[in-house]
This record gives C-alpha cells, sequence and structure tokens, in this order.
C-alpha cells in the first residue's frame, strides 16, 4: 500500500515509479492498483482511455461479478477506479456500496502470476483502506509526506490508521524535499523545516528523500524519467524485493 495523510503530496506518483522499479527487476510480475475512487489519476498518467458505460453495464449485470482484465501499459498490469468513470464524473458511493466495489477492483481481476501489488490509496480514506485490507493479506505500507508540518500532521493519522488496521508500516518517503537551482545546481529547500516534535521521524523510518523533479510530475504516457529519481526508486525496490 502507498498512502498519504492528505492529497497532493505526490503519493499517485511515488505510487506509479514504484511500480516501474520493481518492474524493472520481475517484468510482466507487477499489478498496480489505483484504489483512489474519488481521484483516480493512475490511468490519466499512464494514457489509459475507457468506456464508462461498458463498464457500468457490466458491474450491474445480475450474476457473478465478471472477471476484470488489466490493462498492460508500459509493462504493468494496471487496474484503476478511473476506467469506470468519466474524466469530470464524480464517485458517489455510500459506504456498502464503496466496500463492494473496492473489494471488486481488488479481487475479481485476472492478475495471473504476481511477484507484487502496489496499491495506490486514497489520501486519508480510511473506509478504503480497511475494506482492502479486509480482503487482502498486506505485506506493507509506505506513507508519502512532503516536508510541511501540516502534511506531517496527517501522515501521522495516517500511520495510526495502518496500525490499527495491523499492517506493517515499511516506512515513510519524502517528496519535494528540495530543488536543485537552475543557474548553480545548489539544492534549495522548498519549504520551512518541520519541527522536531511534530515530525513523523519519530515514529517511522526514512526511506527516501525525493526532490521536486518536472519529469516526474508529468502525465504525459511518453514521459522522460529521471535518472537520479529512476536509482532512487530501485533502491526502494531491492529493498522491498529482499524483505518479501
Amino acid at each position: 500500500m502507498v498512502g498519504s495523510g492528505k492529497g497532493g503530496v505526490g503519493k499517485s506518483t511515488v505510487a506509479l515509479n514504484l511500480a516501474f522499479a520493481l518492474n524493472r527487476r520481475a517484468p510482466g510480475r507487477v499489478g498496480l492498483l489505483d484504489a483512489d475512487l474519488h481521484g483516480p489519476n493512475i490511468s490519466r498518467m499512464l494514457g489509459i482511455t475507457h468506456d464508462t458505460w461498458t463498464h457500468a453495464w457490466t458491474m450491474a449485470r445480475p450474476g457473478p461479478p465478471k472477471m476484470i482484465q488489466p490493462t498492460v501499459a508500459r509493462g504493468l498490469k494496471v487496474v484503476s477506479a478511473g476506467t469506470f468513470l468519466g474524466e469530470d464524473q464524480a464517485m458517489g458511493m455510500d459506504g456498502t456500496t464503496l466496500r463492494l466495489f473496492i473489494r471488486h477492483l481488488a479481487l475479481d481481476v485476472e492478475w495471473g502470476d504476481l511477484d507484487f501489488l502496489v496499491i495506490d490509496l486514497p489520501p486519508g480514506a480510511a473506509e478504503t483502506d480497511r475494506a482492502l485490507a479486509e480482503a487482502l493479506v498486506i505485506t506493507g505500507a509506505i506513507v508519502v509526506v512532503t516536508p510541511q508540518e501540516l502534511a506531517h500532521l496527517d501522515a501521522r493519522k495516517a500511520i495510526a490508521m495502518f496500525r490499527r488496521l495491523q499492517v506493517p508500516i515499511i516506512g515513510a518517503l519524502e517528496n519535494m524535499s528540495w530543488i536543485a537551482c537552475p543557474a548553480c545546481g545548489e539544492r534549495v529547500a522548498l519549504f520551512p523545516p518541520v519541527p522536531t516534535a511534530r515530525s513523523i521521524w519519530n515514529d517511522v523510518k526514512c526511506l527516501a528523500s525525493l526532490p521536486l523533479i518536472p519529469a516526474l510530475a508529468s502525465v504525459r504516457s511518453d514521459a522522460t524519467t529521471d535518472l537520479e529519481a529512476d536509482a532512487l526508486f530501485d533502491d526502494l525496490a531491492a529493498r522491498l524485493s529482499a524483505a518479501r
């Protein structure tokens, strides 16, 4: 699971690039589930198109759920809530329907043989996280945070939630930690430092600190990657593989 306490911290970007890194180690054996029902971005980031009415009709059919065929995009097997919606369509569900739908996205999929399934969670949505934790055996969670006091405050809530669900926390990844000065190349902090007493680093391991990299923020499916970021994600993927 890749989660966060708040939106806008780059959670989906981290989940996608981690899945890419894992797929470089195990080609064709990595799945990516976009479980953010209210803001599914993975399909857009990969350039995956959809047919909303076909999916809606399939979901409404009586009888056993029809198995979902994942879309293969850049080597990843991808299932996204975004493929069930139009780009401007909101996902309006009550709690019971949401739990059923998220179980459908996770379980009624012909994933094939996977070494890893990376799940992009919605920010701060405990209902989705609980439904997935009940449906699947989760081996670990990574929390994404930015170096802002409010982001750390909300991340602490996400950490507490994972612990209530008995999901092991692998650690946290700090995104947008700094930016390289275009003139001199020096590192420039984007935000004031988080007070030690309010920081999540008192409680969880820092897995990596990522700079703000424009290439990672691109939503184009053919976007070039950043070699330094690739190296960081490859290192993280190696550690996850060793601990599996």
